[in-house]
């Protein structure tokens, strides 16, 4: 019985030691899997990140091909923009000239005024013979001559020569008409301070009956300053126009435009647009002169482009209140001021940069094609109002108008 109990117990200790050893070979098996696995991971792993990479540097590469080859195109197209700018005549302003004596309608609509003869203008007098009552003793007419007393309420503007008129409520056409475009001589007075045009339509051949005196006072009136003029008046001639530009600006002005002519007449006058030139602002695109700039800005020390007064911008086309002076440093300022860039916005298209800049037209925002997108443009009157339109129309691409 002993002797089979220790066999027993030694067949028992050998499967022990056989099942021991045999949990040890499988969990020496697992770890060897599990070591091949993770090295077979590891190498996957490398693997999938060597790929990766490649074609991180394929695109890498293929992104630097392509700026290259835009800047490439950029730079071709900027030398053919600027050789082509260089040969190229701004567009002028359509002529809008005042009405011809056969053109003017009276009441019923019908032509009224006639050419007159200069050698009969009994209504009309200079202003070398305004203070010399005895050259008029031969008409019967009452006649006053009043004292008109004009300040420049600005900070830093000056006006330019004044344009003086009086005449009846019968004067057709006006100096201007709110929203309709400014006429040229007008255009002239806003844009260069000229009033030569201006006297020789009302005070010349073609003069209004209606116009009684005509004369030009001579500026700059700089700010703060006051000046007095006369003026005449008789009769039912009680009706006052006055008109002066401002010279650090592109087409603004201030005036009175037929206003009635009483003792103690006080007028506030706003700022107005002749809506003729962009309000750029710049050296070399307002009237003033290079000697009127003040002595620390920046464009008294150009004196390049200071007195070119370059008036090819177009502006907005119609009579309007000006939006005010916009104070510009320099070109820095000016190239933010003028419009955002497609870097401002990282634009990539014309949609993307017209619908960053607040146009909302779906069907103009989802053409993604330059081409598209321009083609749409043209047919749009509704949108050719807007100077960027404008500058897209003039642009053969994308990449052009973003230069």
């Amino acid at each position: 019985i002993t002797k089979n109990v220790e066999a027993n117990h030694s067949s028992v200790a050998e499967k022990e030691t056989s099942g021991a050893a045999e949990a040890a070979t499988a969990a020496a098996t697992e770890t060897n899997v599990d070591a091949d696995s993770r090295v077979q991971n590891d190498r996957h792993r490398r693997a999938r990140k060597e790929r990766r990479d490649r074609k991180t540097e394929r695109r890498a590469a293929a992104r630097k091909d392509d700026k290259e080859q835009t800047e490439a195109v950029v730079d071709a197209s900027k030398k053919e923009r600027h050789r082509a700018m260089r040969d190229l005549q701004p567009e002028p302003r359509k002529p809008n000239p005042r009405p011809l004596p056969g053109e003017v309608p009276n009441k019923d609509g019908k032509p009224k005024r006639m050419r007159r003869d200069l050698r009969d203008r009994r209504l009309k007098k200079s202003k070398r013979d305004s203070y010399h009552s005895s050259s008029w003793s031969s008409w019967s007419g009452n006649e006053d001559t009043c004292i008109v007393h004009m300040t420049n309420l600005t900070p830093r503007q000056e006006f330019s020569d004044i344009f003086v008129m009086t005449h009846s409520d019968k004067l057709y056409p006006p100096l201007f008409e709110y929203g309709k475009p400014a006429y040229d001589d007008l255009a002239a007075l806003a844009q260069d301070g000229d009033t030569d045009q201006l006297v020789w339509y009302y005070d010349g051949p073609y003069g209004d009956d209606h116009v009684y005196w005509v004369t030009t006072e001579r500026g700059p009136i700089r700010a703060g300053e006051s000046i007095s003029f006369g003026i005449d008046a008789s009769g039912s001639y009680d009706r006052l126009t006055l008109a002066t530009s401002f010279i650090f600006s592109n087409d603004g002005f201030v005036a009175i435009n037929g206003e009635e002519i009483y003792d103690g007449a006080t007028f506030w006058l706003w700022g107005i647009d002749a809506g003729v030139e962009a309000n750029t602002q710049l050296c070399w695109t307002v009237q003033a002169g290079l000697n009127q700039f003040p002595t620390q800005s920046e464009c008294y020390s150009d004196r390049i482009v200071s007195n070119l007064n370059d008036n090819s911008i177009l502006g907005e086309g119609f009579v309007h209140v000006h939006s005010g002076i916009h104070d510009l440093q320099g070109q820095s300022d000016a190239k933010d001021f003028l419009a955002f860039s497609c870097d401002d916005f990282n634009a990539n298209s014309f949609s993307e940069y017209f619908f960053e800049i607040g146009f909302d037209d779906d069907m103009l925002l989802r053409y993604d094609d330059d081409r598209e997108f321009l083609d749409y443009l043209r047919d749009n009157d509704d949108l050719q109002r807007y100077p960027i339109v404008d500058l897209a129309l003039d642009s053969r691409d994308f990449f052009t108008f973003c230069e």
